[in-house]
Parts: structure tokens; C-alpha cells; sequence
């Protein structure tokens, strides 16, 4: 699953329990501040989705190549 424009993380977890151990999801948004708090907020409250969570700075356009295809997306924008 690719969570675009994911901010603090609050779906990225939330795909990650619908996904499961064995899955994976993506959260990319363009703001590192957000991304580490998101990094944190896991690593503080989430420890058994950790393995299933990548967090990283990007962008939608070019999304996160490396664990291309995705099964799913999930697009959060904001005006």
C-alpha cells in the first residue's frame, strides 16, 4: 500500500493493521518534519507495525519506486 501526502502517520499505521505482518506500506509526504514525527510516534506507540512501515520524504509524482507495484493508495491532500 502507498499512503501519499501521509503527515504525521495516523493512516499510515491504520493501512498497516489492515495489510498486516506480512505486508507493506509506504507513507511519503514532503515535509521531513512530519515524517519524523511519524518515525517516532510508531516507534513509541506502534512497535508491532514497525517492520511493516516505511516512512519517507517525496513527492506523488514519483511515488516510491522500490516497492513498486502497489496493491493500493491511499491520497490525503490538502488546499
Amino acid at each position: 500500500m502507498l499512503d501519499l501526502g501521509c503527515g504525521t502517520g495516523f493512516t499510515t499505521v491504520s493501512l498497516a493493521h489492515l495489510v498486516g505482518p506480512t505486508g507493506k506500506v509506504i507513507g511519503i509526504d514532503h515535509d521531513l518534519n512530519k515524517i519524523n514525527f511519524a518515525k517516532q510516534i510508531v516507534a513509541r506507540h506502534f512497535s508491532q507495525q514497525a517492520s511493516t512501515i516505511v516512512y519517507t520524504v517525496g513527492n506523488a509524482i514519483e511515488g516510491f519506486p522500490a516497492f513498486a507495484p502497489y496493491s493500493g493508495k491511499f491520497v490525503t491532500t490538502i488546499d
